[in-house]
């Protein structure tokens, strides 16, 4: 309701940054509600508009929050190419927050469809990004999408000691959802190392 009194407003000053900025703020509350074609409308104007001014950062973002739609709706192909176009433009900015997030999404998708290599170096990147920042939450996420690649492609070695190192963070954060995800992994681990016994146990906790 907020968001349409701004947009009413805006129709009388004929601002077209403010328009692309309240389209999109109107997408992603959309797309919280659920209401996807929506948002998609909503976010394809913004990026409209953004593209008319040549606002870069505005296309960056916009394009982010596309890609995430389309990856709710289990459009992929789509949602990988807003990913990818977010990420270019962050970089291309020096961006590095922006960049985290466009390395972490991108992984996120070759990491469902089964491309672990690629997911691998995409989700590597993000979470030395998140390190490096001292940002805990996705240092937490990508470490654990991370591990889960290398424990497909069977790259056991120092799994161990990574995994502490998270289970470290993940205690800080108190997150049961974050501990579940370690928990399974390590189960993972001790599957692929043929201790049947160790991973029942952990599949249990």
């Amino acid at each position: 309701e907020i968001c349409q009194h701004s947009m009413n407003a805006l129709s009388s000053v004929k601002s077209e940054d403010l328009l692309a900025k309240a389209l999109q703020v109107r997408g992603i509350i959309h797309r919280g509600q659920g209401n996807m074609e929506q948002a998609i409308g909503d976010l394809e104007n913004s990026l409209k508009q953004y593209e008319r001014i040549n606002d870069q950062v505005g296309i960056a973002y916009v394009t982010g929050e596309l890609g995430i739609v389309y990856y709710y709706q289990n459009q992929f192909a789509k949602a990988l190419a807003n990913y990818r176009r977010a990420l270019n433009l962050c970089e291309a900015r020096h961006d590095m927050r922006g960049a985290m997030i466009g390395h972490f999404n991108i992984g996120d998708i070759l990491l469902q469809d089964e491309q672990y290599d690629l997911a691998t170096k995409e989700l590597q990147i993000a979470w030395e990004i998140a390190r490096k920042r001292k940002l805990i939450f996705v240092e937490i996420q990508a470490g654990l999408f991370l591990i889960e690649a290398k424990i497909a492609l069977s790259r056991l070695d120092k799994l161990e000691d990574e995994l502490s190192e998270l289970n470290a963070l993940i205690l800080d954060q108190e997150s049961p959802r974050f501990s579940g995800q370690a928990l399974v992994l390590r189960a993972s681990l001790h599957w692929k190392r043929n201790e049947f016994e160790h991973a029942e146990k952990c599949f249990n906790s």
